[in-house]
């Protein structure tokens, strides 16, 4: 809990102070899929992704203020060598709910994030965008 939801505090703090002097900026967290769907044996896990998702609606109010957006990502199961340490199992419950068919590519995740503090996003803020391949759905 402490690496999710702590370092969440500790890194945002010193940017956050920053980007009200600056009077503006964007902030974008990455959470996961496990705060929207529960899987077995996954309580801290899914308990300190959905802070992550509760700070990031939270934030987005005060910064507002300041002409600063806030929002997150929800990922899923991206082809990386974490993911490659899953439990087999966890893999082929996720084969069966992603409706894409596969693990997403980490480039994939990065032009949504790419997209959500560019410029060309002026107008969403506190919101939680789902990239997962369909797993949610």
């Amino acid at each position: 809990i402490n690496t999710n939801v702590g370092s969440l505090f500790a890194v945002t703090k010193p940017i956050y102070k920053q980007m009200i002097r600056q009077r503006g900026g964007k902030i974008l967290n990455i959470t996961s899929v496990g705060a929207i769907r529960a899987l077995p044996t996954s309580v801290h896990y899914a308990t300190s992704k959905a802070a992550m998702i509760g700070f990031t609606k939270c934030l987005s109010r005060e910064a507002s203020n300041f002409g600063i957006s806030v929002n997150a990502i929800a990922a899923g199961i991206f082809d990386t060598d974490l993911a490659h340490t899953l439990p087999e199992r966890l893999l082929q419950m996720h084969e069966f709910w992603v409706s894409a068919g596969r693990l997403g590519k980490p480039e994939e995740l990065a032009e949504y994030a790419a997209f959500m503090v560019s410029d060309r996003n002026s107008f969403m803020n506190g919101e939680v965008v789902i990239v997962d391949g369909g797993a949610v759905t």
